[in-house]
């Protein structure tokens, strides 16, 4: 299935979570990127997201304003929703970003492509299975 785009106004994190992930929800997601205005308590926002979207890849950030269909907007969340029939991702959390540098990148290829690698059960790509084989 292709992107799909959406966003939120609602205030509360878990509505605005929910009524964003009716616009981009699709069966299989491989990865959802969302822009959330700073207004949202980020504990609570991490909380819908996690308890919305088990198991689905996700990657974000605040911003200083949202781009939506409507145009650029305040106080709200966007996002895609990228299907995994389409696509295929891989994530990984970078600690101390104030620290990073681009050098640093290369460590993280390798890890990723591993986690991407072909699945020996089913002979596709699989994160839930590559702790799995060898």
């Amino acid at each position: 299935m292709p992107a799909k785009k959406g966003f939120s106004a609602a205030p509360d994190p878990a509505v605005a979570v929910s009524e964003l992930l009716r616009q981009i929800g699709q069966p299989a997601m491989a990865l959802v990127v969302f822009f959330a205005s700073p207004s949202y308590d980020r504990p609570a926002l991490a909380s819908a997201i996690k308890s919305q979207m088990p198991g689905v890849e996700v990657i974000g950030c605040t911003t200083a304003g949202e781009i939506t269909s409507e145009g650029y907007r305040e106080n709200t969340i966007a996002g895609v929703s990228f299907g995994r029939d389409d696509y295929k991702a891989s994530t990984r959390l970078i600690s101390h970003l104030d620290r990073f540098r681009m050098e640093h990148g290369k460590i993280f290829l390798p890890i990723l492509a591993w986690r991407r690698r072909p699945c020996a059960r089913s002979h596709i790509s699989c994160s839930a299975c590559s702790s799995l084989t060898a």
